[in-house]
């Protein structure tokens, strides 16, 4: 709305007019202006306070987000199964729906939305991925059903809570995950626990093992190319390649891949 004069509502420009020498003709109409400029400030409040409402609502959906995607529970250590993280996931992305359809976002930040959206497949199937990739590591072991027990329930979850605190800077959710290790652990101490049978090696190599498998997830990887990249990809999910399947790969790219116009690496 225009407003003939530089003051907020107009009563500084309305005092200024009376006070100091007039000019001819008739007087603006500073009371219908100081009307109309208190109802436009009004109408911005409120809309500042719904873009705020907006901005919190999306802010803990996002954060929503990012709570979901561990493959253990961060209050209880529990395993948290490939079709559970999908229904949060969703129920999330239908929450940050709500808010650009209630916001009336522009087209763009809808598309960037519906984009982030496409990649909850790939973080389903990399929860999958996880628990079987672990389930297969124990199993080549062959450990006695006792200790596996004590991996699955106890010493996996913890170590990955420990690499989850390391990673964060929330002193809050630090304490929390911190807390939730403890209890974990506190499992373990107790008169007839499995872990006081054990050996101080027995149960440092069961301790190694389940680090290993926590770092099995890896939450994101960069944007990369060519052969490099992939074997960056190997190395970020799998931790360390064997030297014979490098070698394997490598002999692989060199002389069965083709490209376009027929010829190898090689």
């Amino acid at each position: 709305m225009y407003l003939p004069f530089p003051f907020p509502d107009g009563s500084e420009a309305k005092r200024t007019y009376w006070d100091g020498p007039r000019k001819r003709g008739r007087p603006p109409s500073f009371d219908t202006h100081i009307a109309n400029a208190r109802i436009t400030e009004s109408e911005a409040a409120i809309e500042l306070e719904r873009a705020k409402e907006h901005g919190s609502s999306w802010q803990a959906a996002a954060r929503g987000i990012e709570e979901v995607y561990h493959p253990y529970c961060l209050d209880s250590g529990r395993p948290r199964q490939a079709a559970q993280v999908a229904e949060e996931l969703e129920a999330k992305f239908e929450v940050l729906d709500a808010i650009v359809a209630e916001a009336e976002l522009s087209e763009a930040s809808k598309a960037r939305l519906r984009k982030a959206k496409r990649v909850v497949p790939k973080m389903v199937a990399t929860m999958t991925f996880f628990h079987e990739e672990v389930q297969g590591r124990v199993a080549a072991l062959g450990l006695p059903p006792e200790q596996e027990s004590l991996l699955f329930g106890n010493l996996i979850p913890s170590a990955y809570l420990q690499r989850v605190a390391s990673r964060t800077q929330d002193r809050d959710r630090k304490t929390r995950l911190r807390r939730t290790q403890d209890e974990l652990l506190s499992e373990l101490v107790f008169p007839g626990a499995i872990s006081s049978r054990l050996s101080k090696e027995g149960r440092e190599a069961l301790e190694k093992i389940a680090f290993e498998c926590a770092d099995v997830f890896q939450r994101s990887s960069s944007c990369i190319e060519g052969r490099n990249g992939r074997l960056s990809q190997w190395e970020h999910a799998m931790r360390r390649l064997h030297p014979k399947k490098l070698a394997g790969l490598t002999v692989v790219h060199n002389y069965f891949i083709k490209r376009t116009d027929g010829t190898t690496a090689a």
